[in-house]
């Protein structure tokens, strides 16, 4: 099989993947929502898509589930089929449990049947998957995976997770996966809770990409692919992800991780979702720009953001700009970061750049 890289950091690469990667990879799912037989799946994902194609195409096959589409997503429509057809498992990315948990007619339907779901494409919010579990009764947990090992999962949480532990961290590496963090420069291994980008080896690590030659000796390297994912592994073996190693901010030399203000952003009661990225700056090379989509009839300023997450984080990581969006840009394989603009209400700098004279860090 050819999975088609999503695009974000250039032309679209197809990723061989052998028979035997894709059919172990639609069972690997399983295990971290225990599905069986018995379950009914909702498939709300495209299936074209590395993360639809082994959980909504494959593992129902492999499993004998019973699956049940949707064209297109709307939480309503969601709502009636899982109360019709008793649905048991939803996976989904962030954007599909946001719009469920703040749809207004929720609670008119019955979604007891719903036990358990996954959650991926992006980074999951801080405090959702908790919110999932407190107000829908779901059993939710995130992974990581790639088109490089698609369809299908490199990390997963164990099935049953402690909550603390799946809202922390996307999981453990599943069978025969060996994964490193390594240093983006030097790939030398780095000790546990340093952040670094994200390698791993194994029985679903592509075989390269198709006419590709010179992008394939980039990625792969003595039979370990580097994902260009920014990730820790804690003391007990769980990974931790931040982003992508090019979503990193250089603030006059101060490096920022988008999630860290994203998880601490998200609290805010106006703000539905969020995506924060760099923007260009003369002085300081790049600025910290927040984008988000704010609950309905509300319209948070930038120094309201400011205040919210002052006390949390350090003074350089405070945005310098907002930008109040209707939606986010995205490809397939999750928010597209690459910011101009384009779909904005309302945008709101702290300073014209133009008129910094010196390196600001407050």
């Amino acid at each position: 099989m050819f999975l088609y890289t999503s695009g974000t950091t250039g032309k679209p690469k197809g990723a061989m993947i052998t028979h035997y990667a894709a059919v172990r990879a639609g069972w690997e799912y399983s295990v971290g929502i225990q599905a069986s037989p018995e379950d009914i799946f909702i498939g709300i994902l495209p299936m074209s898509h590395s993360y639809g194609c082994g959980s909504i195409l494959i593992q129902p096959i492999v499993l004998q589930s019973t699956l049940v589409l949707m064209d297109k997503f709307d939480a309503a429509k969601a709502f009636r089929l899982i109360e019709r057809e008793k649905i048991t498992l939803q996976l989904g990315a962030p954007p599909h449990y946001i719009l469920e948990l703040n749809h207004k007619d929720r609670s008119n339907y019955d979604l007891s049947s719903l036990r358990a779901g996954l959650i991926a494409g992006m980074i999951a919010p801080e405090g959702l998957i908790t919110r999932v579990e407190k107000e829908m009764g779901v059993y939710l947990t995130s992974f990581w995976g790639a088109s490089e090992v698609g369809p299908g999962l490199g990390t997963m949480c164990p099935y049953p997770s402690a909550l603390e532990i799946r809202e922390k961290y996307i999981g453990k590496p599943i069978p025969d996966t060996q994964m490193r963090v390594v240093d983006p420069l030097t790939h030398s291994e780095l000790p546990d809770g340093e952040i670094g980008e994200l390698s791993l080896r194994g029985w679903h690590a592509m075989k390269g990409y198709w006419k590709n030659p010179e992008e394939t000796r980039k990625q792969m390297v003595d039979g370990w692919i580097f994902m260009g994912d920014l990730a820790s592994r804690e003391n007990d073996g769980y990974y931790k992800i931040y982003g992508r190693t090019k979503d990193l901010i250089n603030r006059g030399g101060y490096k920022i991780y988008p999630y860290e203000l994203e998880s601490l952003i998200i609290e805010h009661p106006h703000v539905e979702q969020v995506c924060v990225v760099a923007t260009p700056n003369p002085v300081l090379g790049e600025s910290i720009c927040v984008c988000l989509i704010p609950i309905p009839g509300e319209s948070p300023t930038l120094k309201e953001i400011r205040e919210f997450i002052k006390d949390k984080i350090a003074p350089h990581k405070l945005p310098d700009e907002l930008c109040i969006m209707s939606d986010f840009p995205k490809l397939s394989g999750g928010v597209q970061r690459r910011f101009n603009g384009t779909g904005s209400k309302r945008r709101e700098s702290r300073t014209d750049s133009k008129e910094i004279t010196e390196v600001q860090y407050d």
